[in-house]
């Protein structure tokens, strides 16, 4: 009989599992603009975000050249150390400096983690021959981080409510967790992947050139805009919208972690959904979908129209990273499809870094029914 969680006799691969876990506790994740309001104002919280998220995309370089230097393992302890530290300057700032600190340092805690975690388990699997068997391992290792998101996310909320610092001492509980469990490991002996500057560049153009090629140009405006759009909804907006509606820190964790179940549960059956709509009409509707909600959101501040567009952005946003790598996957050769879509995340992530301090001025309550039309 196949296990549920197969380790093929490999101990990392059982910690893999686990960091599964430990590494998505997101207690944080619905209320962390509202713990900020308390000490800054929205526009410093957009420039605070802004030199975070800069900040973690020039790491990424050399946070995978540190990996090679130290191994997998060190460095992905490094990484939950740097983020326990971030977490700890949070909880005790009154200031906008000790905001971007901690912030600062929590975006490089996440470079350090980027990719580290993945490697880990591919170069232990490697090294025993069993690499084959890798995209099910992955398969399961993200079932347990969205269900570990989903569950933090609710309990982050009821923290929220019993002291604004408690999800960050919860996060810091699982990222101590997560340590402990890699001090157990072995770090694998075999390095599938070399970072260096000149690599990381040649990826990026190689990326860039296959992005703008004439396979996807149809598909380019949608295919950068929908995530784009994302990415802007999920920085600043969606946790503003939150505050417009009148949910608190504590009762958004509930929503979110609620509407968070039905799209998921679509997401897994992105293909079950394919057999009845294209590609193309599954974007037209996506996007249809996502100005529906906003313009919703754009007239109403009522608490149950506020579910119910949370529940439409969760469901489309659910399906948006499934069909833009099917998009991408059925115009692009295989040695191309990872390039192209890690060059994607970065280009996508660009317009946020310049626009987060305006929407951030835009989601300040009196401004947000403009800025969502």
């Amino acid at each position: 009989m196949r296990k549920m969680f197969p380790t093929f006799s490999l101990n990392n691969i059982k910690t893999y599992y686990w960091l599964g876990i430990f590494l998505n506790g997101w207690f944080i994740l619905p209320n962390w603009v509202f713990f900020f309001r308390q000490h800054i104002t929205q526009i410093q919280i957009g420039w605070v975000e802004g030199a975070a998220v800069l900040v973690g995309i020039l790491m990424e370089v050399p946070s995978g050249a540190l990996a090679d230097l130290l191994g997998k393992k060190k460095t992905i302890i490094a990484g939950s150390l740097i983020i326990i530290l971030a977490c700890l300057v949070l909880i005790n700032a009154t200031s906008f400096t000790h905001f971007l600190i901690g912030n600062i340092m929590m975006f490089i805690g996440f470079s350090f983690q980027s990719g580290a975690t993945e490697a880990f388990a591919y170069d232990s699997m490697k090294e025993k021959g069993t690499e084959q068997h890798y995209d099910v391992v992955a398969a399961k290792h993200t079932s347990l981080s969205i269900a570990a998101t989903l569950f933090s996310t609710f309990v982050g909320g009821f923290l929220y409510s019993l002291a604004p610092e408690a999800p960050f001492y919860a996060w810091i509980l699982f990222l101590s967790i997560s340590i402990a469990l890699l001090l157990y490991t072995t770090e694998p002996k075999i390095d599938t992947t070399r970072f260096s500057a000149k690599v990381y560049l040649t990826h990026l153009k190689e990326g860039v050139k296959t992005l703008f090629s004439h396979s996807l140009r149809n598909y380019l405006i949608p295919i950068l805009m929908l995530p784009i759009t994302i990415k802007l909804y999920q920085g600043l907006v969606r946790q503003s919208m939150a505050g417009y509606f009148g949910y608190t820190g504590e009762t958004f964790g509930y929503l979110f972690a609620l509407v968070s179940i039905p799209a998921i549960y679509l997401s897994f059956k992105y293909d079950l959904l394919r057999k009845f709509w294209s590609n193309k009409n599954i974007l037209l509707f996506n996007l249809f979908s996502f100005m529906c909600a906003f313009f919703v959101a754009s007239i109403t501040q009522s608490l149950l129209w506020g579910g119910g567009v949370y529940l439409i952005i969760n469901l489309t946003e659910n399906i948006a990273k499934p069909l833009i790598s099917s998009l991408i996957n059925e115009r692009i050769d295989s040695k191309h499809r990872a390039t192209t879509l890690s060059t994607l995340s970065l280009v996508t992530q660009t317009p946020y870094i310049i626009l987060v301090t305006f929407f951030a001025f835009m989601t300040e309550e009196v401004n947000l029914p403009s800025a969502l039309l």
